[in-house]
């Protein structure tokens, strides 16, 4: 089939600009090294096919630093035509979602900043000491590997080696802004390095850590609420990856220790604060309880200093 015969009938729903956009997406594409034809084809069959958010997502990485990205990343040109964050998600859903987060991202931060964390190498927020001396660092970044579930990861890692993966997608509406968690990962292969930094951070677990991170982060962005995604509603159980990865993170428990609440629509509402703890501490645990308090104290100070200080 050429190219010619499938560019006539979309002419008739689809404006000159339009078109226009999408062949120069289609050629962007298909510049790139190793790309088969029938790839190629359907590229450009499902940007006509979605034409109204495959526009606004072309038209996006034509007036930012993602086109850039994309030309590294050839999947980058494809996020909009494939299942992203919630496998129950339409077309233009996804499209809306995508858009919303990155113009967000672009707006908050300085450019010297984005850079960093889309190419992935991350913005450190904070750096932490665990009790054997081993620095735990906070900090934003983009891995490719996780871009079905958001648009920028929240990661902590021990001396460089990955614990826990936050997926994050920043949103704006009428309610104000939110916080979308799309995916919980634990590091590769990491089951005993969690267990060590659980005990290095005084029994504060790496996940449970990440989610006070998350708060913090959420009071930075003026966020109203954060809301986070379930087993039951993740992108990997779209149709068209439910085969291929099993969600190994059990979702519905994490929110559950982080004082969430289940919505009608099967989404996790994480409370902005977290739940008031018992003042009834043992006294035998009085001074671990300190040293947690300590802990939080100073992340949050050193990511007041990140967020705030060096975005001013």
């Amino acid at each position: 089939m050429s190219h010619t015969a499938l560019a006539a009938p979309a002419r008739s729903f689809v404006s000159t600009q339009a078109w226009s956009t999408v062949w120069w997406a289609y050629r962007q594409f298909s510049d790139r090294k190793g790309q088969r034809l029938g790839r190629k084809l359907r590229f450009l069959s499902r940007s006509l096919f979605y034409w109204q958010g495959s526009v606004r997502w072309f038209q996006l990485l034509q007036q930012t630093s993602l086109g850039t990205l994309a030309k590294r990343e050839g999947a980058f040109w494809e996020r909009v035509h494939r299942p992203f964050f919630d496998c129950r998600l339409t077309a233009a859903e996804r499209a809306e979602l995508l858009l919303n987060h990155y113009r967000l991202l672009f707006t908050l931060l300085k450019p010297g900043l984005v850079e960093p964390i889309l190419n992935g190498q991350g913005w450190p927020l904070a750096q932490l000491q665990g009790k054997s001396g081993a620095v735990y660092t906070l900090q934003f970044t983009r891995n490719g590997k996780f871009d079905k579930e958001g648009g920028m990861c929240l990661q902590l890692l021990a001396e460089g080696r990955v614990l826990v993966t936050l997926t994050l997608l920043l949103a704006e509406g009428a309610e104000g802004r939110v916080i979308k968690v799309g995916g919980a990962q634990g590091g590769l292969n990491c089951r005993e390095a969690l267990k060590q930094a659980t005990r290095d951070l005084h029994g504060i677990q790496p996940r449970l850590l990440l989610v006070e991170a998350l708060r913090r982060v959420a009071r930075w962005f003026a966020a109203a609420r954060i809301e986070a995604i379930t087993q039951a509603q993740h992108v990997y159980r779209a149709g068209r990856y439910s085969w291929k990865k099993q969600i190994q993170m059990d979702y519905v428990a994490l929110w559950d220790m982080c004082g969430g609440s289940r919505r009608a629509d099967g989404l996790y509402d994480i409370p902005l604060q977290a739940p008031e703890r018992s003042r009834e501490i043992p006294a035998n645990k009085r001074a671990e309880y300190r040293r947690r308090e300590a802990l939080y104290q100073d992340m949050s100070e050193q990511m007041y200093q990140t967020l705030y200080l060096q975005q001013a």
